[in-house]
């Protein structure tokens, strides 16, 4: 138990220490922080996911609707 407790403090503090250089990355010369583009880039994905998800979802549903139909008479 006092290993699982001490794997579990050192992935906090790891997990800390890379959010904490990901907020202070700036962009050189200039007062720019990187977080705003990494945030960004993170919604753009999600939305592109989505999009994606409900297209093949709508595939998925028109080949179950073509099936039932081939299918209607057996």
């Amino acid at each position: 138990m006092e290993n699982l407790a001490k794997m579990a403090d050192f992935l906090a503090q790891t997990l800390y220490k890379v959010f904490d250089l990901i907020w202070s990355l700036e962009v050189p010369r200039t007062n720019i922080q990187l977080i705003f583009p990494l945030f960004l880039t993170l919604a753009v994905e999600f939305i592109m996911a989505i999009i994606l998800g409900f297209g093949s979802q709508q595939v998925n549903l028109e080949k179950q609707r073509q099936y039932a139909v081939k299918n209607k008479g057996r």
